[in-house]
């Protein structure tokens, strides 16, 4: 089993939504602690969506990926429901937030026993730590578990710079064929990783 990890503090949906609906993130970048797994992979991979041999590819990941997807299709509905009746929406928030706290523990229930470990992350790339190097120009594949949902990406990347440290490299990239659903959930994840932390900041003040 995985090591846990808990938000500090929880962002509401209305605050997410808020900053999400005003599009005028500029690509935030955060710090985080994730599960990571990263393979050298290609442009036609990356087209394909090929999925690397050493990625989990088990029923509970592909179970929440398309919970995720079905829940990105129905976004534009919800709103326009939501204008119509508040209740109504609502109500199908809270559902929506059933489905995705049984899919999270689905998913951390088959995690591997893998730590997290810190990462920079925004919509547009990913710094990382790695004990191998990348050249700049070389297409990776990415799989990346966000927490404390436990919901998992598979990206694909394209290595900027890799910079060798006493420990490993440091390797910035940038993503590559993001679908609108994936950049959804990590722009909903970053804002939530920023709302939690100021929370946090303005209650040890």
């Amino acid at each position: 089993m995985s090591e846990r990890v808990y938000p500090i503090a929880t962002a509401t949906d209305y605050e997410v939504e808020k900053i999400m609906a005003a599009e005028k993130r500029d690509y935030f970048r955060i710090e985080d602690k994730v599960l990571l797994k990263v393979a050298a992979s290609s442009e036609a991979a990356a087209k394909s969506g090929h999925i690397p041999t050493a990625f989990n590819t088990d029923d509970s990941l592909a179970l929440t990926a398309q919970l995720r997807q079905v829940d990105h299709e129905n976004q534009s509905l919800l709103m326009q429901l939501g204008h119509q009746n508040k209740d109504l929406e609502s109500y199908l928030k809270s559902i929506n937030k059933k489905i995705d706290m049984i899919a999270s523990q689905i998913a951390q229930d088959h995690q591997s026993s893998e730590k997290p470990q810190t990462v920079s992350i925004s919509e547009g790339g990913l710094l990382f730590q790695s004990q191998r190097a990348f050249s700049s120009g070389d297409v990776i594949a990415i799989q990346l578990t966000l927490l404390p949902s436990y919901v998992t990406l598979t990206l694909f990347g394209e290595v900027i710079n890799c910079k060798q440290l006493d420990t490993g490299y440091s390797v910035s990239s940038s993503f590559l064929t993001l679908t609108d659903t994936n950049r959804q959930i990590l722009a909903k994840h970053i804002i939530q990783v920023q709302l939690a932390a100021k929370r946090k900041q303005n209650q040890d003040q």
